[in-house]
């Protein structure tokens, strides 16, 4: 589609939440990319909403780098 060549990224506090908003999303939209762990650490999918945009959603667990 045209004018819609990029991606709203929201990072979670939690996998909960990751869980929530995707899921909310892809109620009405559709999945691009199901929610999964990555090769990278992440929870991470990607998904587009009723009205054509594209999201993409993530969940890092916190490291403590002390």
């Amino acid at each position: 589609m045209q004018g819609n060549n990029f991606s709203v990224s929201v990072s979670a506090d939690t996998r909960n939440e990751a869980d929530r908003v995707f899921n909310g999303f892809a109620q009405f939209g559709q999945i691009s990319s199901p929610l999964t762990d990555t090769f990278w650490g992440a929870y991470f999918g990607m998904v587009v909403d009723q009205f054509g945009i594209n999201w993409m959603i993530s969940f890092e667990k916190k490291t403590d780098k002390t």
